[in-house]
């Protein structure tokens, strides 16, 4: 499978994790949490999760060495950035309009990347 058909596969993970980590995150620190404990929440988890999965991934396929540090930063500010997110939509005084917003964010963020995807050279 191509990476530009993969992209939706990446996108849908993403949903997975906002929607653990936000059930982590109500769990641990309760219904509302605010957004800089919901920061170090997910940066740990984040963390924890890039760490692991890129051992995993190692002990499997041979990966460059920028791999190595590349995968669980970016895991960790992937879930700081979630976490954050979901605070800020929990601690709302209308979520859904926050929901809506961040949705929206989302969309053009994810319409942006596609395109860019798409317009380097192959």
């Amino acid at each position: 499978m191509s990476s530009s058909r993969s992209t939706p596969l990446a996108y849908a993970a993403f949903v997975l994790y906002a929607a653990g980590v936000t059930w982590l995150l109500i769990r641990i620190r309760g219904p509302r949490p605010n957004p800089p404990a919901a920061l170090g929440f997910g940066a740990a988890v984040g963390a924890f999760i890039g760490v692991t999965g890129t051992l995993a991934i190692y002990s499997a396929v041979r990966l460059p060495a920028s791999a190595l540090l590349v995968f669980p930063v970016s895991q960790t500010a992937v879930f700081a950035a979630g976490s954050v997110s979901a605070a800020l939509v929990l601690r709302a005084l209308r979520p859904w309009r926050r929901v809506a917003l961040l949705a929206g964010a989302c969309v053009i963020v994810c319409s942006v990347a596609v395109i860019l995807q798409n317009r380097m050279p192959r």
